[in-house]
């Protein structure tokens, strides 16, 4: 059994690695990986976490895993996203090294083959984050430092919205009205 949210918080652990920043964005989770996400900022010293969910996985869990992610959350610099998203991708900022993860691995436990791939390559880093850094100001709704939560916000993050939201952040101009 293989959980993907568990590989990070035992490489982070394991090297005592400060992180500047960590960016996830995951179809789903497991209340085991919300609490995994706290451990990484409260006694792993995890600067920022920026976590960017699936609607579908918002839709599912809004009276269960949600209410307890902003419980769990508060006050700690952990902000959350919901967009129509299948992404599976994170970033982790150790200051001199910077690493993206992407692959088919969703946070939680998986009975199923998945894959990963990690690279160091700036170019690709900077890309994502570009784009996780405008979903992240365009679409929170748990933002746990200051302890604000809109639930509201997620009613706009339709894949179309959120398409827009990417192409106009590169510059490009949306054909698809």
């Amino acid at each position: 059994l293989f959980i993907f949210g568990d590989f990070l918080e035992a490489l982070i652990d394991r090297y005592k690695i400060v992180v500047q920043s960590i960016y996830i964005s995951t179809l789903g989770m497991s209340e085991n990986n919300v609490d995994s996400i706290v451990n990484l900022c409260r006694y792993l010293h995890v600067k920022q976490l920026n976590l960017i969910i699936s609607g579908y996985f918002f839709g599912v869990e809004r009276h269960n895993l949600i209410p307890y992610m902003v419980r769990e959350f508060k006050r700690l610099p952990i902000n959350v996203a919901v967009v129509a998203s299948h992404v599976k991708i994170t970033l982790i900022d150790f200051g001199a090294l910077r690493i993206v993860i992407h692959g088919s691995a969703n946070l939680s436990s998986s009975r199923n083959l998945e894959t990963f791939f990690i690279t160091h390559d700036n170019d690709v880093y900077d890309f994502v984050r570009n784009i996780f850094d405008g979903i992240m100001e365009r679409f929170t709704i748990i933002d746990g430092k200051e302890d604000i939560t809109t639930f509201g916000n997620h009613k706009n993050n339709t894949s179309q919205k959120l398409w827009r939201q990417i192409v106009t952040m590169n510059g490009e101009e949306d054909h698809n009205g």
